[in-house]
């Protein structure tokens, strides 16, 4: 069934609206003590095997356009911050339908997300977004949510269709 559900968003995905083109997307600053550790990094299509080689494939289906990659750095702490704009919101929720695991939301917000100390994933709009706690360490847990939310608040909201809405039988999360 899931397989099923993949398919179909991916097929929805190639019909939908070309990318948005966000003005900054990336914050300096979110919280006291982290900065930026090196200059933005951007991958293609072509390039995104070089970043992600495992799993590039599941968001090259669905319709990646573009990822941002942003590294922070306070001390000896290290977080990256991955904004992967996929082609459409249908692409976007696909995407995070397939590698979120159980949702586990640390905040209230309109974009679905999960996370834990390591990693904070979410679906906002065309968007999926993962903020990563290199080291995992439990009191980098504020820093994680300050630097999610800085991104939510400068990224378009779009919503995924309501492909299923009118079926009979239970609902698909």
């Amino acid at each position: 069934m899931k397989l099923l559900l993949y398919q179909l968003c991916f097929l929805l995905a190639l019909a939908g609206a070309r990318p948005q083109q966000v003005s900054d997307p990336i914050p300096d600053q979110f919280a006291d003590g982290w900065k930026r550790s090196q200059a933005l990094m951007r991958f293609a299509q072509k390039d995104l095997y070089g970043y992600i080689d495992g799993v590039a494939e599941l968001f090259l289906e669905f319709g990646f356009s573009e990822l941002l990659v942003q590294r922070y750095q306070r001390q000896d702490d290290e977080m990256s911050l991955d904004l992967y704009q996929m082609e459409s919101a249908d692409a976007a929720l696909a995407v995070y339908l397939a590698k979120r695991g159980p949702e586990q939301p640390m905040l209230e917000t309109d974009c679905r997300h999960s996370g834990g100390d390591y990693q904070i994933t979410a679906l906002c709009g065309r968007w999926f977004v993962q903020v990563n706690n290199h080291n995992g360490k439990p009191e980098n847990r504020p820093a994680m949510l300050s630097l999610f939310q800085a991104v939510l608040k400068r990224l378009p909201r779009e919503t995924p269709q309501e492909w299923f809405f009118g079926l009979p039988g239970k609902a698909i999360a």
